[in-house]
């Protein structure tokens, strides 16, 4: 009893002097609390953001490709034999230019130069006894259906050229059998019957466009005769004036892929806004099927104060911007004009020459926060 008597009044003694311990730390956490804020609010310690001036300039609206489209030729035709038969003559090889019409390859064809001989010799001898009368003129016609007959015939024994262009493939090799029209896999077996087999590949690149994706939502702001931009990575870059020549009348709606609306963009020869690229000089070192990022032009404004389109901050119910004024962070409400990925025009909030804060951490902006500034270059012009 005595022992436990004696530690409760021992416990009681001691608790003033944890009291006035705890007491002391809390006073040293304050003092340091305050110490620390008024270093800050002295300003020792200021914000770094970066910012960019408001400025007067031009302005594009642009649509954009949503990934990179195609580079195809005005005419591409994948050429196969109109009748079964053995390759016999080959007249060109791959890389030649060839004009409309021009026999590309020749089938075996005995039997139907044999037949179009003897229409045409018969023909002739009708002629030549040159006949009266109903009977004879029946004749005529029966012997002119039969070279007309067996012209088809033969001329079905080549593969020939439905226009001007040049030959980029060539499967058609010497004592081959060419299977026609007739599909592949039927040939072969099978059932389907969707294969056809090729023999050359021809294209006309007198005229190049680009077969490219734009994202629906600008769908509603293409128009058949724009201007559009084409980026050839291919060719270091360079870019090619282009015109927007078609415009899919369906919006794709493949599962897993995001809904796009196709276009097709003619490319313009230099100096003839308007016209198409024409012969192989005019195509700029053009291939088909090198990729090309593309940009239709959908609007333009001039001499308009823009920012990059980047510092504009989204909110729920208006668009602003941070600047900095007197050294401190201000808030502005902005209206917005044109827009494209770059730059964006301001109607309403900002004038020309303001420091413009670029976001790169909106946690850190906070009206009235003492800032210092690192400028950033001017924005590019579009």
């Amino acid at each position: 009893m005595v022992t436990e008597k004696s530690e409760r009044i021992s416990e009681r003694k001691s608790r003033p002097a944890w009291r006035a311990l705890i007491r002391g730390r809390a006073a040293s956490v304050a003092f340091v609390a305050a110490a620390a804020g008024a270093f800050l609010v002295s300003g020792c310690e200021k914000a770094r953001v970066e910012v960019t001036r408001a400025r007067m300039g031009a302005l594009e609206a642009t649509a954009t490709s949503v990934e990179p489209g195609v580079v195809k030729a005005k005419q591409d035709s994948v050429l196969a034999a109109p009748v079964s038969g053995r390759i016999v003559e080959v007249f060109h090889k791959k890389g030649d230019r060839v004009a409309a019409g021009e026999k590309l390859i020749r089938l075996e064809n005995d039997l139907e130069r044999i037949a179009l001989n003897e229409a045409k010799l018969a023909l002739e001898r009708l002629e030549t006894l040159g006949p009266q009368g109903a009977a004879a003129k029946e004749l005529l016609d029966q012997a002119r259906f039969a070279v007309e007959r067996a012209t088809t015939n033969h001329d079905r024994t080549f593969v020939c050229a439905p226009f001007a262009g040049i030959i980029i493939e060539l499967n058609a090799n010497l004592g081959e059998m060419s299977y026609g029209t007739l599909p592949l896999d039927m040939v072969l077996g099978g059932k389907k019957g969707n294969t056809a087999e090729s023999l050359v590949r021809l294209i006309d690149d007198s005229e190049f466009y680009v077969e490219a994706d734009i994202d629906e939502a600008d769908a509603g702001k293409l128009e058949v005769g724009q201007q559009a931009r084409v980026t050839v990575d291919a060719l270091e870059g360079r870019v090619l004036e282009g015109t927007l020549l078609r415009i899919s009348p369906a919006v794709s709606t493949a599962e897993g892929r995001s809904r796009t609306v196709r276009v097709e963009i003619g490319l313009v020869a230099s100096g003839r806004s308007g016209h198409p690229c024409e012969g192989p000089a005019a195509g700029a070192g053009l291939l088909v099927g090198m990729s090309a990022d593309i940009e239709v032009i959908l609007d333009r404004a001039e001499a308009v104060l823009v920012v990059p389109t980047l510092v504009i901050l989204e909110g729920k119910s208006e668009k602003s911007v941070f600047v900095v004024q007197g050294g401190k962070l201000a808030k502005r409400g902005v209206t917005l004009g044109l827009s494209s990925w770059d730059l964006s025009e301001v109607k309403e909030g900002l004038r020309e020459g303001e420091l413009v804060v670029v976001p790169t951490d909106r946690s850190k902006l906070v009206e009235g926060l003492a800032v210092e500034v690192d400028s950033r270059e001017e924005a590019p012009r579009p």
